[in-house]
């Protein structure tokens, strides 16, 4: 091989490694929000790590569909059941079919018993209505 040719070798390699450095370091998104055909879940996890109830983080996902909450689920969490339930289920079917703006506006009373569960559902709900707004 005469010098040219290892040269246009070499500088080829070169750009596809370079390309293919490029590719594998997009992201297809933040892990925050997904889109699942006319539907935006947001997951809480990464976006508010630090909202806790009584025994840590209560991380959920909340699906947006046409500007309306369409569903809110609970991702695992150490919060006593018993409690965590009761309140789940009295707060999350106060944003089901709300758009963003009037889920946006709610302000739940956190349930005797379950307050700090309470608190952290809200604040998660909360948190994840304006991710979707500011995003998307």
């Amino acid at each position: 091989m005469n010098r040219k040719t290892i040269l246009i070798v070499l500088c080829s390699v070169l750009v596809v490694a370079a390309a293919l450095t490029i590719f594998l370091s997009l992201k297809p998104g933040d892990g925050i929000m997904t889109r699942k055909g006319d539907a935006y879940v947001v997951n809480t996890t990464k976006l508010t790590p630090k909202v806790c109830g009584y025994a840590g983080a209560v991380p959920l996902e909340v699906t947006i569909v046409g500007d309306k909450v369409k569903a809110i689920k609970a991702l695992p969490n150490q919060e006593t059941p018993e409690f965590f339930n009761s309140a789940k289920n009295k707060i999350f079917k106060q944003y089901i079919g709300k758009s963003v703006s009037q889920a946006l506006a709610l302000r739940p009373d956190a349930m005797t018993g379950a307050t700090y569960s309470s608190g952290a559902i809200i604040a998660n709900v909360h948190e994840a209505l304006k991710y979707y707004s500011a995003h998307k």
